[in-house]
């Protein structure tokens, strides 16, 4: 036990060093993965081990068990991610004729997914956008090279309720729905000369089809923001996409064999907690009666 509580105070001790805030030091980083922290994480699980297998039997233990062998599975799932899981980003192109069967690890080491994968049907939709009332300037005061408008109010773009434009003149943001092509218009020139124009907006949903080839079987697999496709041990999880031409989408791709030896892990703990929380509760209510 006194090993344990040490070892989780110099891996506590190493987690505050790594999160202080030095500017352009990449320390955080090298601490995560040091060999001082992988030994001491690899201590602490054979710790807990230990400790379980010292302790004895019986179901008044089923708690302090369950949640000492929790942080075992939990931190031996983590390094069996460590050791043999992989991670990198991939810029996939949305052409259904171009795909991929490699990635590219720390900048240098290929590896071979086992199959094909290519990306289509990228779909966007944003939330009603900001726009920008842009005011003419002056022809003298407008200098060679710069844009003869300056920036002005701002209004959001909502379909109901006119916008005050000053001067007793409104106007009615619905104009600038594109019902045909279920849009926002970018820009849009008033009367008096002054021009709406879109200043930010920001995306609701976007997704696209991955496209599995694995020998002769086909996969069509939607993939959208924290839902990923998952194929092979292999997980493709969107990031980002070409917010100009809608030509590519930004993968992080990832293996890690750990990942469900971490979850189980993780529910052992809980359930310990629990375990132990309902016990102590039920001894201290024996007390008081």
């Amino acid at each position: 036990m006194k090993t344990g509580i040490v070892l989780m105070g110099l891996i506590l001790l190493l987690l505050l060093a790594a999160v202080l805030p030095i500017a352009g030091d990449r320390s955080a980083e090298a601490l995560y993965y040091s060999p001082v922290t992988i030994v001491l994480l690899g201590l602490l699980a054979g710790s807990c081990a230990w400790c379980c297998r010292r302790r004895r039997r019986g179901w008044r233990q089923a708690g302090f068990l369950l949640a000492h062998l929790g942080v075992a599975v939990v931190l031996a799932g983590a390094g069996a991610g460590f050791l043999f899981g992989a991670r990198a980003m991939v810029r996939l192109p949305l052409r259904s004729g171009h795909r991929i069967d490699t990635l590219t690890v720390d900048a240098r080491r290929r590896i071979p997914l086992g199959f094909e994968v290519a990306a289509r049907d990228f779909e966007v939709a944003f939330y009603p956008p900001v726009y920008v009332r842009w005011h003419p300037l002056p022809p003298g005061e407008v200098a060679p090279g710069d844009v003869p408008f300056r920036p002005g109010e701002e209004f959001e773009a909502e379909r109901d309720g006119p916008w005050d434009l000053g001067d007793g003149r409104t106007f009615d943001p619905a104009t600038l729905w594109n019902a045909f092509r279920s849009e926002w218009v970018p820009q849009y020139s008033l009367p008096d000369g002054t021009l709406l124009a879109i200043a930010r907006q920001t995306p609701r949903f976007f997704g696209f089809t991955l496209t599995i080839a694995d020998g002769d079987a086909r996969r069509e697999i939607p993939v959208e923001v924290n839902r990923p496709a998952t194929h092979g041990g292999w997980r493709f999880y969107l990031m980002s996409y070409d917010t100009r031409g809608r030509s590519y989408v930004d993968l992080s791709v990832r293996r890690d064999p750990g990942r469900t030896t971490v979850i189980a892990g993780i529910w052992m703990l809980i359930a310990g907690v629990c375990i132990l929380c309902f016990r102590r509760t039920l001894e201290a209510s024996d007390g008081m009666a």
